[in-house]
């Protein structure tokens, strides 16, 4: 049994890239969120050390199509030159276009694929036993798959890598069946595109390792890249190694009867690690629910002074004490504003909910965010809606 090989596949750095759906006041997280790529990217550098490993493989979108500054560039190329291993690049759909390449080399142990696939052979000379087939988006937009012209290296640990959508027909990002990838012969498919840790298929493996430091609410979770044992030409192990620097999380509360506001700070508090971007949801039944839904600002404020963390936002699902169905029955005003509110639910179009939402001057600024979302979201928010009006005239009668 020979020494095994050990290798980090990494993909999706988006260096310099911003947040998206969290600002702050703070000075201090102002500084954490504007360099967090560039921190996750310090993790890989010690990580790869770390462990040893053989090389490391950068699957695409190492840069961001619209941040590729020269800062971003000599970050990344003092990053490689610091990894102890060869790094063996392919470019993706954001990166195709590198405008500081030639003023802002990569060192020595970089190695970019080319346009067209082309093999590399690990360790150099005689020795080798791994060859690594490789190829970089020459364009944004590749409707067809970049696959197309991978061959297997007889007698080799044979790696592919590209940044590429599996399974995804109508995708301009080089689409590329599944299956397509699984016959071709090679034993690991090191893919990039996909956000989110994903492996497709063990037989051969195909990963997505996803990104290695989340940039919205989207990308919840931890963050990282794959490292892979192989010990006489096998996959052994698949170790995902968390990279980034801070952890988007999404935290659910059940409400019941019997919770009140301190319990619910405290379950939502202990679900998540101190210095995450957090998103709140709330559902189940009980007194809290109208005051989550009037007083959404301060839970957020006790929450973030209770868990040390960020709250990027709080979705409120909940239901009233009171049985709807039967209070719809009772004849009087209220039973009017929940029937009414449940046959716009129901007859509503989804254009019809956004135009009824978005028909002031003050709120018409706000369309994109609604046309973002689905049918199912919208008519979520005019079923939340009625239960608020509801819990607002049951406040004002209680008066």
């Amino acid at each position: 049994m020979g020494a095994p090989l050990r290798f980090i596949h990494c993909a999706d750095l988006h260096l310099g890239s911003r947040f998206v759906g969290v600002t702050s006041q703070d000075e201090g997280l102002g500084r954490r969120l504007s360099t967090a790529t560039f921190d996750a990217l310090e993790n890989l550098v010690e990580a790869a050390n770390r462990e040893a490993v053989d090389f490391v493989l950068f699957s695409g979108d190492v840069f961001d199509s619209s941040n590729e500054t020269p800062y971003a560039r000599s970050r990344f190329a003092d990053a490689v030159s610091r990894i102890n291993s060869v790094c063996y690049i392919a470019y993706g759909n954001h990166d195709f276009r590198r405008l500081w390449e030639d003023v802002i080399p990569l060192p020595e142990n970089a190695i970019v694929f080319g346009p067209e696939p082309e093999k590399r052979f690990y360790p150099p000379g005689p020795e080798a036993n791994v060859c690594i087939t490789g190829v970089s988006h020459s364009r944004k937009a590749h409707n067809e798959s970049l696959t197309d012209g991978f061959q297997p290296e007889s007698g080799f640990f044979n790696i592919g890598v590209v940044h590429c959508d599996v399974d995804a027909q109508e995708s301009p990002y080089s689409p590329v069946p599944l299956k397509s990838l699984v016959s071709k012969g090679f034993d690991y498919w090191a893919l990039g595109h996909i956000h989110k840790p994903m492996v497709l298929s063990t037989d051969p493996y195909v990963v997505y390792p996803g990104c290695i430091q989340g940039r919205s609410s989207k990308d919840s979770g931890p963050r990282g890249a794959y490292l892979v044992t192989v010990q006489d030409g096998s996959v052994v192990r698949t170790d995902f190694i968390t990279l980034c620097a801070i952890e988007w999380t999404d935290v659910r509360v059940t409400i019941d009867m019997d919770m009140d506001l301190p319990a619910f700070v405290a379950s939502a508090s202990s679900r998540c690690r101190p210095g995450s971007l957090v998103r709140l949801f709330a559902d189940g039944t009980g007194p809290l629910n109208s005051k989550l839904r009037l007083y959404g600002s301060d839970v957020r404020k006790l929450f973030e002074e209770a868990s040390g963390c960020i709250c990027t936002g709080l979705e409120v699902s909940t239901l009233p004490e009171i049985d709807l169905d039967e209070r719809s029955r009772s004849g009087d005003f209220t039973a009017m504003v929940i029937s009414h509110g449940r046959e716009m639910v129901k007859s509503m179009s989804r254009q019809e909910i956004i135009d009824a939402i978005c028909f002031t001057g003050a709120s018409s600024y706000l369309r994109p965010i609604f046309e973002s979302m689905d049918s199912e979201e919208l008519r979520g928010l005019l079923e939340d809606a009625v239960a608020f009006v509801v819990e607002k005239m049951r406040e004002a009668e209680s008066r």
